[in-house]
Parts: C-alpha cells; structure tokens; sequence
C-alpha cells in the first residue's frame, strides 16, 4: 500500500515549510499530487517517478524555479500545458508513461538539455523538435517511431 493522498500532502507542505529544493516521492503508489505542489516555489528538482499517476496538476506550472522533473513510470496520457510556463527546465522525462504525442507547448522550453521519452506510445517525432536548441539528450528508446524529422542531430 502506497502513501495516502494526506501523507502526500502533508510531506509536500513539510517540503514547502522547510524550503526544500529537492522533493523526492518517487515509487511511493500515489495515484496523485495535491494542488498544494505548486506552492513549493523553491523547489529545483522533482522526482514523482514510478508511481501510478493519471494526470498532473496544472499548479505544477508555477514551479518556475524548477529545473529537473521526472514523472517516469506513471500513468500519464497527457501532461499538462501549464508545463509550458517552466522555462528554466533543464531535464525532463516522462519515459514509461502512455503520451501519445508530444505537446506543441514543449518547443517553448529553450533551457531544456534532456529530454526522456523512452517507452512511450509515440510514433511520431515532431519536426518542431528541433528547435530546442539546447537539447543534448534525446531518448527514445522502445517507441513505435519509424523516422526521425531531419535536423535533430
């Protein structure tokens, strides 16, 4: 048995209260964050991989100071827009979720350098993608892509 929704809660206020800037929750069976992540504004590092999480919360967006997030190993069909507003985003990984497709709003993120989508449903690698200009790590492993849009290496 995983964490309840109020452990959860109460270890991100914890975080928030103590000014955290790495909060770790990952492999812990939560099903979902509480609105209450995105007021831990010190947070630099976020790790909720390997959990059974469906969807993220769009406060997630407010984490502005945050550099690396990894949602690895979850449930996620989507991720969120508010997502876009992380400008500062270093590393990001979803690998292991359901996404389909990769969100437009992604091409936003100019300080990204990783970039994990392994063992995803992806078959498709947007042309758009080339535009993150301070990409140096691009993972796909395990995906249905059969072609890789030109100027990507």
């Amino acid at each position: 048995m995983g964490l309840s929704r109020e452990d959860v809660r109460k270890r991100v206020l914890s975080a928030r209260d103590a000014g955290a800037t790495e909060l770790d929750l990952s492999c812990l069976e939560i099903r979902d964050l509480p609105s209450e992540i995105g007021s831990v504004r010190t947070l630099l590092r976020l790790d909720v991989s390997g959990n059974v999480i469906e969807h993220l919360p769009p406060e997630l967006g407010g984490l502005t100071n945050l550099q690396v997030l990894h949602v690895c190993e979850n449930a996620l069909e989507d991720l969120p827009v508010a997502l876009g507003q992380l400008t500062g985003l270093h590393e990001l990984c979803f690998a292991g979720s359901r996404l389909r497709t990769l969100p437009r709003w992604l091409s936003g993120l100019r300080s990204l350098r990783v970039l994990g989508i392994d063992r995803t449903d992806i078959d498709v690698v947007p042309e758009w993608i080339a535009e993150l200009e301070s990409l140096e790590a691009l993972t796909l492993n395990q995906n249905r892509i059969a072609s890789l849009p030109p100027g990507i290496f």
